[in-house]
C-alpha cells in the first residue's frame, strides 16, 4: 500500500477538509486496530470527490481515497492513522454521543485562508446554495458558532435560526441563512465545489 505523506503547509486545503469532515465524515478504529477515516457522501457526489481528490486530498496526503459504491451511498476513505490524528487535531466532539451532535473546532485561532476552506468544506457536506439564498445547517451548535465566527471574520451578513423537532427520536437542527447583500460575497470567498449542492445554476 502507498503510504501517506502529509503535506499540511495550505491552510485553505486543511480548513476544507476538516469542514467536509465535520459535515460527512466519521473516524473509527476497528478490532484490527486499523484507523480509518470515511466520508458517507450520495453517489451523485462523485464528480464532486473527484475533484476534491485532484485538488484538495492527494496534495495533503500523497494518496487517493477508496471509492466504494452501495446502493445511493458513496463511501471515499483511507486507512491511516496520520490521517485520523490530523482529524484529532482539529476536532473535538462528546464521545458519548454521535459525533454530528456536538462536533466542534478545538480551537477557533486561524487564519482566514483556513476559514475560507473551513466553510466551503461545511458548505459542501451539510449546506446548499439556492437562487435566492445559502444556508449552512446542522444539529451541532457548536459547530455552528465555529461558522459564525468565520462568518463574521470574512464580513458575511447572516441570521441564526433553530427548529425544534417535536418527534421522537429528533434533534434540534440550526441553520444559519446568508443575508442576500452578502451572498454574492460569500461565494467569491469560499467558490464551493459540490455542484449537487447548487441548485442555483443559471442564476
Amino acid at each position: 500500500m502507498k503510504p501517506v505523506v502529509l503535506n499540511l503547509q495550505n491552510d485553505e486545503h486543511v480548513g476544507e477538509f476538516i469542514g467536509l469532515f465535520a459535515g460527512d465524515g466519521t473516524a473509527q478504529v476497528d478490532k484490527n486496530n486499523i484507523y480509518r477515516v470515511i466520508f458517507c457522501l450520495h453517489r451523485k457526489e462523485l464528480a464532486f470527490v473527484q475533484e476534491l481528490t485532484e485538488q484538495v486530498l492527494f496534495p495533503m496526503f500523497g494518496k487517493r481515497p477508496g471509492i466504494r459504491i452501495r446502493g445511493n451511498r458513496l463511501f471515499a476513505s483511507y486507512s491511516s492513522k496520520e490521517i485520523f490524528k490530523v482529524v484529532h487535531q482539529y476536532l473535538d466532539w462528546d464521545r458519548t454521543r454521535f459525533r454530528t451532535y456536538s462536533v466542534h473546532l478545538k480551537s477557533v485561532t486561524h487564519s482566514l485562508q483556513f476559514m475560507r476552506g473551513f466553510l466551503r468544506g461545511c458548505l459542501d457536506s451539510d449546506g446548499y446554495v439556492a437562487p435566492t439564498k445559502i444556508v449552512f445547517a446542522s444539529v451541532s451548535y457548536p459547530l455552528i458558532s465555529n461558522m459564525v465566527l468565520f462568518l463574521n471574520h470574512l464580513g458575511i451578513r447572516h441570521s441564526v435560526y433553530s427548529y425544534k423537532e417535536h418527534r421522537g427520536n429528533r434533534v434540534t437542527m440550526y441553520h444559519i441563512y446568508v443575508r442576500k447583500a452578502s451572498q454574492m460575497a460569500l461565494l467569491r470567498e469560499i467558490n464551493p465545489r459540490n455542484k449537487k449542492r447548487d441548485a442555483s445554476a443559471g442564476n
